[in-house]
């Protein structure tokens, strides 16, 4: 007999997340809301994760991908197969609370929304924040929204500019009229490019504080984790803007790529291989980027000027860089970006 259809299904991707996938799926059988399926998409891991879900975990629907296709369209894969009417996606090293999804989806019924993001906070220091949200701004970079800060001064619910993929919640009816996530993003921003094209077609991300989750998560950019995230974040701006506004946007665009460059001599020729390589990347890629702008462009709801006004301007510096260099940033180089951001809101009329 076929199981009652659940309301909401749980996606967990793993990628030789042996040593985590445990923890996450205690805590998820253990939630106090049980109207959800649980769903593993194993990315081809060669760490007997699949086999170790399969045996000890036998309410989970396991699907194995036969190779690690990435981020993005291992969750689309999930969501193909699931069946409930909120997808909620949940990294395998993150432990959910008991009552996280209670909270988390009854926030999005109570309130009506189609996208909702947790209180992520740091498994060394649960007292505070890895993700109260993130900041997209508007030149396409990211930021987690109050990262070490204490959970405590992030506890009212609020409207953010994007989801923290380790764990958030969507409406399948949304998911699927944006188009799900971009399967060309393998890694990184792909929550950002979720979040922006939600935007564009007239949804907000709620902030639900009381949906809590741990996360073991360490603030580091490797050389192939910046070449990733460049790469993507020039194709979420070509994605979402209009013509008019990129063209704009371009003076910023240079002023930034300049300030990333030196920054990125600094710490050796492997970080710039790897920002040469998103350029690369950007333009083997034009003919998807192009296509999958088409697809934005159509659920179109608001302005560009609208979407300005919901990004950040400012740029929190000590996410990148050191003190020093972070102070240093903050004194001489956003001012500047924050200027040009006021002059955008003031030209950009459409």
């Amino acid at each position: 007999m076929q199981p009652p259809k659940p309301s909401v299904s749980v996606i967990v991707l793993t990628y030789n997340a042996r040593r985590f996938v445990e923890r996450c799926l205690d805590a998820l059988f253990a939630q106090t809301f049980i109207e959800f399926e649980a769903i593993v998409v194993d990315n081809a891991s060669s760490d007997g994760t699949a086999d170790f879900v399969h045996q000890r975990f036998p309410l989970v629907r396991l699907i194995p991908s036969s190779r690690n296709d990435g981020y993005g369209a291992g969750n689309n894969l999930g969501a193909q197969h699931a069946r409930g009417e909120i997808l909620v996606f949940l990294n395998p090293d993150a432990v959910p609370e008991p009552d996280w999804l209670e909270h988390l989806i009854g926030a999005m019924r109570h309130r009506g929304n189609h996208f909702a993001t947790s209180q992520i906070t740091l498994q060394s220091d649960r007292t505070r924040l890895n993700s109260g949200g993130n900041l997209i701004h508007y030149l396409g970079l990211s930021f987690c929204r109050g990262l070490n800060a204490r959970r405590s001064e992030f506890d009212q619910p609020e409207f953010v500019s994007g989801a923290s993929g380790a764990a958030c919640a969507i409406s399948r009816e949304l998911f699927e009229r944006i188009g799900g996530f971009d399967p060309t993003f393998f890694l990184y921003h792909d929550d950002v490019d979720l979040s922006i094209r939600a935007l564009l077609a007239g949804e907000r991300c709620l902030y639900v504080p009381d949906a809590i989750v741990s996360h073991d998560y360490d603030l580091s950019v490797p050389p192939e984790k910046w070449g990733w995230i460049e790469a993507h974040r020039y194709a979420v701006l070509l994605k979402v803007f209009r013509v008019g506004t990129l063209l704009l946007l371009v003076p910023a665009l240079l002023g930034i790529d300049l300030v990333t460059f030196a920054y990125l001599a600094m710490r050796g020729p492997h970080f710039i291989q790897a920002k040469l390589g998103a350029y690369r990347w950007v333009l083997r890629n034009l003919p998807t980027i192009a296509r999958n702008r088409r697809r934005a462009q159509s659920v179109r709801t608001i302005a560009d000027r609208e979407l300005l006004s919901i990004l950040a301007h400012r740029i929190p510096y000590e996410q990148l860089a050191p003190p020093l260099l972070s102070r240093l940033a903050s004194v001489f180089v956003d001012p500047w970006f924050g200027v040009y951001y006021c002059m955008l809101r003031a030209i950009v009329a459409w």
